[in-house]
């Protein structure tokens, strides 16, 4: 392609003779052209690092309708049991997180991931009611948003739609080291957290051990769903009118073809329908979907009950 480009420049501006691009005289000229062809090259073959399936659940941000599925979260006021924690990133500004420690000096952590509205006292307690199930296993409730908290629709949309996913790659990457080489990991993720629990088992396959998304958006390229290693269990509500049961078929379909351990279960609800500070909360369902997820954990981090 580089010889074709320089017979093509020659050719056109009748050059040849005076213009040798394969003389040393005329470096600077071959680099220039170089790094045009490379551009050029790049945007078929872009070498930037991948752009998640989070981005399209981002897209529902300007959805009016989304907004009004999503009512503010009703006010509840707890007793938290874990404490802040800063978390090294490299060649950035330290995360935030909130971390419940084993007493049992365990290896095994559970990683939470916030829903749209960030690292609320709702998820902190959320992650307080796992270490309460879980007690052989550190568990991390991840803030994304850098302190940032909604209470509103609105805001939880410019909060999200303005977070940069790299910055997110950078706290998931920096909260895997805070928990060691040797962890054995779960991720867990709600919403617009169940999509990055399922991208950070694809990032990262070989220290993720089991994955845990509740209406999430899907992984929709083959290619990289392939990379998942770990376990997948997939929560999903019949009644969703974003991640629909049609998408949520597709992506069982993709799963069950590239013969992935993964187990998908729907319920009768509408989305967020886990959230007990969602006015909309299906605590029947929730309940049910709950006691699935603690054995797919305590099975696939081997946690005797």
């Amino acid at each position: 392609m580089m010889q074709i480009a320089y017979d093509y420049i020659y050719k056109t501006k009748n050059m040849k003779k005076e213009c040798d691009f394969f003389n040393m005289e005329h470096k600077k000229v071959r680099i220039i052209l170089f790094f045009v062809f490379f551009t050029f090259l790049s945007s078929f073959c872009p070498l930037s690092h991948y752009k998640s399936d989070k981005n399209d659940f981002t897209s529902f941000a300007s959805d009016s309708n989304f907004h009004t599925a999503h009512n503010p979260p009703i006010n509840t006021q707890f007793v938290l049991k874990g404490k802040s924690i800063d978390i090294a990133i490299d060649e950035d500004k330290d995360a935030k997180g909130y971390l419940i420690k084993s007493s049992t000096g365990s290896s095994k952590y559970l990683i939470l991931f916030h829903e749209w509205w960030g690292l609320n006292d709702h998820i902190k307690h959320t992650a307080d009611a796992f270490a309460d199930s879980l007690s052989e296993i550190n568990v991390i409730a991840l803030d994304l948003y850098d302190g940032l908290v909604a209470d509103k629709p609105d805001k939880a949309s410019q909060i999200m739609t303005s977070t940069s996913e790299e910055r997110v790659q950078r706290i998931i990457k920096g909260t895997l080291r805070f928990c060691g080489d040797d962890a054995q990991i779960s991720t867990i993720g709600w919403c617009y957290g169940g999509a990055w629990s399922l991208q950070t088992a694809l990032e990262h396959p070989n220290q993720i051990k089991a994955c845990v998304m509740y209406y999430g958006m899907p992984e929709h390229d083959t290619t990289r769903l392939s990379r998942l290693n770990a376990p997948l269990l997939g929560i999903f509500a019949q009644q969703d009118k974003w991640i629909t049961p049609d998408i949520v078929r597709s992506f069982e379909k993709r799963l069950n073809g590239l013969e992935k351990k993964a187990h998908i279960k729907m319920y009768d609800a509408k989305h967020a329908f886990a959230n007990p500070s969602n006015p909309n909360y299906e605590k029947r369902s929730a309940i049910d979907a709950s006691q699935i997820v603690l054995r797919f954990i305590r099975a696939n981090l081997e946690i005797v009950k």
